[in-house]
Formats: C-alpha cells, sequence, structure tokens
C-alpha cells in the first residue's frame, strides 16, 4: 500500500490556490500526513515575455500563505491536520525539487491551470517539469471552470 507521511503543496496567489489547498487538506487527512504548503517568489516571472499577463509579485511572507490558505480552506477543517507554510525564492522548479528532496516529500500536489495552445506549444510548464524531475509522485488538480 503506497504509505504518504509528507505531502507537499506548492502555490500560487491566484485561483488555483483553492483547488490546491482543499486537495492537500483533505489527502493529508485521509492518510494523516503532514502537509506543506510552498509559495515560491520567482523574481523573472516579471521579465518581458510572450506569454500575456506575466507579472512579477512581490516576495509574500509564511505568514501571508497561512492567512491566504485560510480564505479557503476553514479553520476547523485546517486544524484537523498537521501543516506548515515555506516561502523560497528562486525558479520554481529547481526550489520544488529541492525542497521535496530535502523534506522528504512523499506526494507533491499542483495545480495545472488552462494555457493557451501558444503557451503549450512553446513554454514548458512549471507542472511538467516538476512531474519529470519529482523523486516522489505528483498529483496535479485541474482548475475547476467557472
Amino acid at each position: 500500500m503506497l504509505q504518504i507521511h509528507k505531502i507537499l503543496a506548492p502555490v500560487e496567489f491566484d485561483d488555483l490556490i483553492d483547488d490546491v489547498a482543499r486537495t492537500a487538506v483533505q489527502f493529508a487527512s485521509l492518510f494523516k500526513a503532514t502537509v506543506c504548503f510552498l509559495h515560491v517568489d520567482d523574481p523573472l516571472a516579471g521579465a518581458p515575455s510572450l506569454v500575456a499577463g506575466s507579472q512579477h509579485t512581490p516576495r509574500h511572507t509564511s505568514d501571508e500563505l497561512r492567512e491566504r490558505i485560510l480564505e479557503f480552506v476553514p479553520a476547523e477543517f485546517l486544524s484537523s491536520v498537521s501543516a506548515s507554510y515555506h516561502t523560497a525564492a528562486g525558479d520554481p522548479v529547481e526550489e520544488i525539487v529541492r525542497f521535496t528532496k530535502k523534506h522528504g516529500i512523499d506526494l507533491i500536489i499542483l495545480g495545472n491551470s488552462v494555457k493557451s495552445v501558444f503557451a503549450r506549444l512553446f513554454f514548458t510548464s512549471i507542472e511538467e517539469a516538476v512531474i519529470h524531475k519529482a523523486p516522489c509522485h505528483v498529483l496535479t488538480v485541474v482548475q475547476k471552470k467557472k
């Protein structure tokens, strides 16, 4: 049987944070696992890009990450699992893989937003790169249609 003790939920301050946070907490509750939320500030995200809407956001703190997650996951539900909040700066793929190895993560739960055909053809997504480089299982959560 698959043993999951530590779950990593890399999140951005975007629409997917709701789905990823809820899924991570549900899996943590099911497996009696610890969930680690991680936000990676990518300083290159604001560089001129062919992807519309690319804009660098300022570095967030662990407390801001916790507050943002509490907007989507009720405190009583979140308190039923052991959760920690982490931030890092750098290349998101490298930071996610580094964190996974350093903390002995068993499962990564990633958000997978819908991208334009142009973006899918010419840009490697963070999700795809993490899937190929991760030393553990990866679950992707697809953005809900509204």
